[in-house]
This record gives C-alpha cells, structure tokens and sequence, in this order.
C-alpha cells in the first residue's frame, strides 16, 4: 500500500479567493454587456500558471507593462499590489480600474506609508523583483522614506558598507528605524534576517503585527506538521504551485531544508517520478494554486498505485479559526 498524506490547511487563501473570484464576475459581466469590451490584467491575477491560462482562455488578456492597455479601457491590478506610479499612469491613460490588491498587502502599504510620513528609515524585507514587494517599495519611496531592501543575512552584514563611518553609525542609532517584511516569506528565514537587524540596529522597531500573511503561516506549519509524519529516507514531497510563487517556493524549500526529497509542479501532466522508490508520498500546494489541480495529482497517483491509500491530515483548532478569513469583493463599474 501506497500511503498519500494531504497536508491541510493547503491552496487558495482569502486574498487569492477575492482575486479570483472578482476577475471571473468581471469576465461574466462583461459577456453579458450588449458591448463586449477587452479585459487587461497587469501581470499575473496570482502566481499560478494554470489559472492564468485558464483566465486567458476566457478572453483575458494579461500585460507587463501599462503601456500595453490602449487609452480608456479596462485593467485589473493584481493581488499582489501596486506602486503609486502604476496607479499615476493608468490614471494618465484613463483608464477603468480594479483593484484587486490583497487586503494583507494592501496593510503592508499602509505601514510602509505611515512610516514614512513619521521620518522612519524602513528596512523592507522581502525578494528583490517580486511583484509585491514592488509595489510596497513604490509606496514607501513615494512618500519620501529612506529605504533599504533586505532579501537576505548576508545583506545585513552588507549594510555595514553603508554605516561603516562613526557619523553614520551615530546617525543611524539616533534614527527611528522600522522593519517590514513581504506577507509571503519563510517565518524561519524572516526571523533569522531580523534577528541580525536588531543585533546590529538595536533602536529597530517591529510592526503592530506580523506582515508575513496568515494562509504563508498556515501552509508552512501544516508542511511541517505532514514533514513530521514522514521519513525522510522513504517519502517523496510533492508540491503543488508554480516556480514564480514565492509561498510555494517556501513549501519546497522547508521540505529540502529537512532532507526530504521534493518535486515542484503545476500539475498532474507534469509528474514524472520513479514511484517504486519511494514508501509514502506527501502532498501539499501554495496559496494560488486551485483544489482540482490538487485532486489531479492524487488521481493520477492513485491510477499508477491502485493499492494506495490517501489521507487527508487535519489542521489544527488555531489554523482553521484562521482559514474563516474572507474578504468582500471591491466595488467596480465597468
């Protein structure tokens, strides 16, 4: 028998829910209009390849760069947020928007702009490039704060490039310092980056509450609850999402980290594994990644092992409470 664990909570949060779910009610309003009109979307709605191949196939256009979207048409930001430039620009073109922004991300822009209007130097944590961490930083800059990204430790000990003179060592230290992070990362990893912060910058101050998103937190600990399930000598991990996700990526990485061996897919036709080799399979997804494509997997496993056998593990009392978050679709007029 062929033991299949289900990590749980898995997939879909509240702020991929909202996205998703108001992007498909834009895409049937529209249909339903005597003048049909063309929907752009500014990157991916979430990072998960299948859903925007799913959306384009609806009709969906999704663009890089506002440039892209001619002047007065329809644009949906994406959950992971924008900086006030993108926001200058499709005004500039007249252009119909939905904010689709998450509203976990949408309070990391908040504090990034309350921080700022107060004098804080923010050091900005998160992966230099991602989607989201871009629009934090566009809103911190644009309201006039001393900014630094800090995507790893090793970039820490580099800040003392930069405050390796006495009168800037000392200015620093009479500064109002503050750290933010982006909702997606590793809470291991995040802490470690913050650990050394407060070791070199002592006068750091946290946020109110984490920025690091409940669904990253509940995902990473029901992978560790599965992990712990496991051995490693005999079980494969099998993680569901795409490359560009980063909480999936954080999946994947925490099983590396504990020496199991982990594949990363989109789907099911993406499986390509020596099953015999291995005595159990665990599986969990990202927080973009759609439930069906989760059951595909388990499918086509159950088809090359029919002696298996799929548990479905449970989540803890404190991670369901957290799954209850919703969040109400943004008003739009199209």
């Amino acid at each position: 028998m062929l033991p299949i664990y289900l990590a749980n909570p898995r997939g879909f949060c509240a702020g991929v829910t909202r996205a998703v779910n108001t992007l498909s009610q834009i895409v049937k309003d529209v249909r339903e209009k005597s003048k049909v009109r063309p929907i752009f979307v500014l990157k991916e709605i979430v990072h998960n390849k299948e859903l925007v191949s799913r959306f384009q196939q609806e009709g969906v256009t999704f663009v890089q760069e506002i440039s892209e979207v001619p002047d007065g048409e329809l644009l949906v930001f994406s959950a992971h947020g924008v900086s006030p430039r993108v926001r200058k620009e499709a005004n500039q073109k007249k252009l119909i928007t939905v904010d689709l922004t998450c509203p976990l991300v949408a309070k990391v822009h908040s504090e990034a702009i309350r921080f700022a209007k107060k004098g804080y130097v923010i050091f900005l944590i998160g992966h230099n490039g991602h989607d989201e961490l871009q629009g934090t930083l566009g809103e911190a800059l644009a309201s006039g704060a001393e900014v630094k990204v800090i995507e790893t430790v090793k970039d820490v000990h580099n800040l003392d490039k930069d405050v390796d003179r006495d009168e800037d060592k000392e200015k620093y230290k009479n500064k109002k310092l503050i750290y933010l992070t982006q909702t997606t990362l590793s809470i291991l990893d995040s802490q470690k980056i913050i650990n050394e912060l407060k070791e070199k910058f002592p006068n750091l101050q946290a946020p109110n509450s984490s920025d690091i998103c409940y669904a990253t937190t509940n995902r990473q600990e029901a992978v560790q609850n599965l992990l712990d399930k496991l051995d490693k000598n005999k079980a494969l991990i099998i993680v569901v999402g795409s490359q560009n996700s980063s909480n999936t990526k954080r999946l994947a990485e925490k099983s590396i980290q504990q020496g199991f061996e982990v594949v990363q897919i989109d789907n099911c036709q993406e499986l390509d594994i020596d099953l015999p080799r291995f005595e159990q399979i665990g599986i969990t997804s990202g927080a973009s990644v759609p439930e069906d494509l989760v059951q595909g997997v388990v499918a086509k496993l159950e088809e090359l092992v029919p002696d298996s056998k799929v548990i479905e593990l449970e989540p803890t009392e404190e991670q369901s409470k957290r799954e209850t978050t919703k969040f109400p679709s943004p008003k739009y007029k199209i």
